[in-house]
């Protein structure tokens, strides 16, 4: 738990205040607890040095608990707002959680406010590593479609039944015109049927050995014979089992003498 912690309490009643307050510190809850009692004042906190969750009661004499909870849906969504209340009732605690609220406390029971306050501090920071997570993986993925879209070559990648489950901008040229064409069918699908069985039996040996194919092969295109490098590599899982082919390719049409080869992984 994050030392001091910063409370925004929206509460009218001095009393009530002070009651959290000895709790907070009984409990050992280092804290800064900045009370209002108006929407102004609550949405001016809020906005200026958001803290890291807020205490409001239901009721309150010119401003609502709902209102304040939509209010700070709008300002800070992602802080734990719980409900302080004698006098929410039941019926308005659950309309309270569905609208989004992270949980409340009956002032009749505040020995509650503590385990309910780390609990839902708890599930903030989660929610923050997930999303951090997530945002890592989004960088990753977005780094991977630069590189395949600027790799001066073709890339591909097929399941264990050599159909295309991945190809980049460049392979489009002379595989398919959009991925849609190549995606979930194989090379006898697309290509002229010498070309495809000659990928067909490259492929068999990268899956069957799980082994690197180097190939080389001239291919017709619209403007001429074009010589292909490709690199071939057996993609495993966990357990050594080849579920997937990669592919790398290069037009190597002004470099001669190159012969194919295989070498093991």
């Amino acid at each position: 738990m994050k030392s001091p912690l910063r409370i925004l309490y929206l509460e009218d009643n001095r009393r009530d205040v002070d009651l959290v307050a000895a709790l907070l510190e009984r409990e050992g809850v280092e804290h800064v607890l900045i009370d209002v009692d108006s929407r102004k004042a609550f949405a001016e906190n809020l906005a200026a040095a958001p803290p890291d969750v807020i205490f409001s009661d239901y009721t309150l004499p010119s401003y609502n608990g709902l209102h304040a909870l939509e209010d700070a849906g709008l300002i800070a969504p992602e802080l734990p707002f719980i409900f302080v209340s004698g006098t929410i009732g039941e019926e308005n605690a659950i309309e309270t959680l569905k609208r989004g609220a992270t949980d409340y406390v009956l002032k009749q029971n505040l020995r509650r406010l503590v385990p309910v306050l780390r609990r839902a501090l708890a599930e903030k920071d989660e929610l923050r590593r997930r999303r951090e997570a997530e945002e890592l993986i989004r960088q990753k993925e977005q780094r991977f479609s630069a590189f395949m879209s600027n790799l001066p070559g073709v890339a591909f990648i097929k399941d264990k039944d050599r159909r295309y489950v991945f190809v980049n901008e460049a392979a489009q040229s002379y595989i398919c015109h959009d991925p849609i064409d190549c995606l979930g069918r194989r090379d006898e699908e697309i290509l002229p049927g010498d070309l495809a069985e000659r990928m067909r039996r490259s492929d068999e040996e990268v899956l069957g050995e799980k082994h690197v194919v180097h190939v080389i092969e001239d291919i017709a295109l619209g403007d001429g014979h074009h010589r292909w490098f490709t690199t071939k590599f057996p993609i495993t899982d966990k357990y050594g089992t080849a579920n997937w082919l990669g592919g790398v390719g290069i037009d190597v049409s002004t470099q001669p003498g190159l012969v194919a080869v295989s070498t093991n992984a």
